[in-house]
């Protein structure tokens, strides 16, 4: 642990950045037109404000009307519903206030982070931490609408929770470890897939109890607390589940998931890939950390203790979920964690190597901050532009459907959160994450013909639609089985976009694409 001497530059940081989030907020509140609002969350926040909207409005909890689901993460949903249930008929506000929130509670996570750093690392390492959470990885996560920001969050309290007290000391504290329990549980209710931060405590708490050698008693007293602690506050939703929907597994998760077999391609391709890069070098910051130890004796055991090992372990469990058994539906914003422990595990290495150097540390701090805010900010202007552009095209065809076409008119669009949010219209997701059971059912038993039909679909939009001689297919992903295709022809359209470019890995520029919709005919639907 290191000594605050500056405890006035620890207060203008603070101000600093907290008046910056103030600012984006009130942008984002008073001054962002629509039109480059959109341009801040992911598609999948709208899910989020369909479904709140739906639950205040006393639907229940679906996002198209039609069938319940619970296809969200759920502390992120209940944050969200006092908000839409303050503006019930409104579509704009409340999504205006969430990004604004949403804004405001990354800032509060950066002072937070940078005074954890700055205590127990210290000596100017605060700054890099802070730096490299204005990249992408956490930035964006941290204000897209999603359950992210509010993950990043709970794990940077974890972090200082983790660092001030002794959660490995050879006396059990019951109390302390039933805390840290809850906090476990509070995490995982913010992403469920960051269960594997609990796994990972769990396992290095045997691990050290053997290193230790701590008492078999006192090691299951302790991992009773600690589980007491996450079980009181996860189990409830668990039983929800059960009870209302018939199984533990949200079906988004139940949608991409083959567990228990694996999946059917095991390459590295897209987003899966950045995770890859991020998880190796997480593990690269680790071992850079432990040999820049200069007390030798006893680091291998310190490193065992270390918050960062809890995080690069729970980390490596993730991706190892995500790559065996998550078969599409891998996304960036599923490596945020990866980002902040990056951050940790970069100040961490870079404070014990330069440790003895200050000269050489101020050099490295000043390097590592231009290298990161560099790239952070091309990157974010590259997103947003490059995101602005698709959003805006989808909330035409949103603004469209609300124009010209009744209230009960049903819809069916993969990725369909901003259109189903917008349209205000019945809105069947056909990738699954935010449908119900049956859906999966009908996937599976390829019966999706009989379901579209059964809900009465009129229309069937595509977000990024492409004709060859006049025709496009619509393709919904199955798990470890062929697609299924909708093909739909030009002659079917009812509305089509203006142009927005589209990239493969994002950076990439491969053509145009618009959004469209077309008449439901379901003698055209099939297979392949």
């Amino acid at each position: 642990m290191t000594s605050d001497r500056h405890p006035k530059r620890q207060l203008l940081f603070t101000v600093v950045l907290l008046f910056a989030g103030l600012v984006y907020a009130w942008f984002v509140l008073t001054k962002l037109s629509l039109g480059t609002l959109v341009a801040i969350p992911s598609d999948d926040a709208f899910y989020y404000f369909k479904i709140a909207r739906n639950i205040v409005a006393g639907q229940g909890c679906t996002f198209d009307g039609i069938v319940p689901t619970n296809g969200f993460h759920p502390l992120w949903m209940v944050l969200m519903l006092p908000v839409f249930s303050i503006f019930p008929s409104d579509l704009e506000t409340p999504m205006r206030v969430v990004l604004a929130g949403s804004g405001l509670l990354g800032c509060a996570t950066l002072v937070l982070l940078y005074r954890v750093i700055r205590r127990h690392i210290g000596g100017g390492m605060e700054f890099v931490a802070v730096a490299v959470c204005l990249l992408p990885p956490v930035s964006s996560a941290l204000i897209n609408g999603l359950e992210t920001g509010l993950l990043v969050f709970a794990i940077t309290v974890l972090l200082w929770a983790s660092y001030r007290f002794d959660l490995h000391a050879p006396s059990p504290r019951p109390f302390r470890e039933l805390s840290f329990g809850i906090c476990l549980g509070l995490i995982a209710l913010c992403r469920l897939d960051s269960v594997f931060v609990m796994i990972s405590a769990v396992c290095l708490t045997i691990v050290f109890g053997v290193l230790r050698q701590i008492s078999v008693r006192r090691c299951i007293i302790r991992l009773m607390a600690i589980s007491a602690g996450f079980g009181v506050v996860f189990s409830p939703y668990c039983i929800w589940n059960m009870v209302r929907f018939g199984h533990i597994m949200p079906v988004s998760g139940a949608m991409k998931s083959s567990f228990p077999a694996l999946r059917q391609s095991l390459t590295l391709s897209g987003d899966r890939l950045f995770g890859a890069v991020l998880l190796a070098f997480l593990w690269v910051l680790l071992v850079a950390a432990v040999l820049g130890d200069s007390e030798r004796t006893g680091r291998w055991r310190r490193t065992l203790g270390s918050p960062l090992t809890l995080l690069v372990v729970a980390c490596t469990l993730h991706f190892a979920h995500a790559f065996l058994f998550l078969t599409w539906g891998v996304y960036w914003w599923h490596f945020s964690i990866y980002g902040l422990a990056m951050a940790v595990g970069l100040a961490e290495a870079t404070g014990r190597w330069t440790s003895k150097y200050p000269r050489l540390r101020s050099a490295v701090i000043g390097t590592l901050i231009l290298v990161a805010l560099i790239p952070a900010a091309v990157l974010k202007v590259h997103e947003y532009r490059v995101k602005g552009a698709q959003h805006r095209a989808w909330l035409e065809g949103a603004e469209w459907a609300r124009e010209h076409t009744p209230p009960n008119t049903v819809f069916a669009i993969a990725d369909a959160g901003l259109f189903g949010y917008f349209s205000d219209r019945r809105v069947i997701n056909l990738d699954g994450k935010a449908n119900g059971y049956a859906y999966r059912n009908a996937l599976y038993y390829d019966t999706v013909d009989d379901y579209l039909r059964d809900a009465r679909v009129e229309y069937i939009a595509h977000i990024a639609a492409r004709y060859v001689n006049g025709n496009c297919r619509v393709i919904i992903p199955r798990v470890n089985r062929k697609d299924v295709v909708l093909p739909v022809s030009e002659t079917q359209e009812v509305f089509r976009s203006r142009a927005f470019p589209i990239y493969q890995h994002r950076f990439r520029r491969v053509g145009e694409a618009r959004f469209t919709v077309w008449r439901y005919a379901k003698e055209s639907f099939g297979s392949s």
